[in-house]
Parts: C-alpha cells; structure tokens; sequence
C-alpha cells in the first residue's frame, strides 16, 4: 500500500471512530438528560394548564413491585385508573406509568390520587398524569 492510500484509510478510520464516539455520547445524553428532562417539562406544562380531578386506583400489576434488590431509579407500572375529572364524564384507563422506585410502595389497590388531564383530549393515555405521594405519617 503506498503512503496516499496509507493516509486516506487512516483518516477514513480516525473519523469513523470519531463519529462513533460522538454518535455513543448523544445517545447517552438524550438518555439520561434530556428525554428524562423533557417528560418533567410535560408533565409540569400538564399539571399547569391541564384539568385536575382525582383517580382511584383500580388495576396493578399481579407480580411483586416493591424493587427489592432493585438498583433502578424508576419502575414502569401499568395501572388502571378509574378518573373523575369536573366537566368530564367519570371513565376507566388502563396506563403505564414510570414512577419513583420510592413511590412505587405507596400503590395500592383503592387508594385515591390526584390527576390532570389535557381537557380537549381527556381519554388520551399520554395525557394522563398522576400524583403519588407518601402517607402523612412517613413525610
């Protein structure tokens, strides 16, 4: 291989390489950063100019939820809600949730949680969001 041929691989390689590292570094930024940012923002805009009303929980997952051994941030949870929302005719929805792998202790079969819904589009599922807290006794 003479030394043109030699210089123009070694750059080819050299650029992919890094166009890889660069390529790896966004896909860990938007992963860890700005889509978590991001779905805060949405729900934040939600709770804003959203319609609160309240749910009682009605549906969780038959398998056990508490994380035990869990080093993960957040559990996604399918949850089945019965909503009741001023103006809105009471509905079910069934929705996945990510919550707080903290939080996930405070679900419970009949519990009644705080929610707000995008008002021109009630029953859409990505417009659902809502609030978990612990008891009085454990804040």
């Amino acid at each position: 291989m003479d030394s043109f041929t030699y210089t123009i691989t070694l750059v080819v390689g050299i650029l992919i390489a890094l166009f890889s590292i660069a390529a790896t570094a966004g896909a860990i930024y938007a992963i860890a950063v700005w889509y978590p940012r991001r779905v805060n923002e949405r729900v934040a805009e939600l709770k804003t100019r959203g319609k609160q009303g309240e749910a009682t929980i009605l549906r969780l997952p038959h398998r056990k939820m508490n994380g035990a051994g869990s080093n993960a941030l957040y559990k996604i949870v399918s949850i089945g809600l019965e909503i009741r929302v001023p103006g809105v005719e009471p509905y079910e929805i069934d929705k996945v949730f990510t919550i707080p792998t903290g939080y996930v202790r405070y679900l419970e079969i009949g519990k009644i949680v705080p929610v707000w819904i995008d008002p021109h589009n009630p029953h859409d599922p990505n417009k659902i969001v809502i609030h978990i807290e612990p008891p009085d006794d454990e804040k």
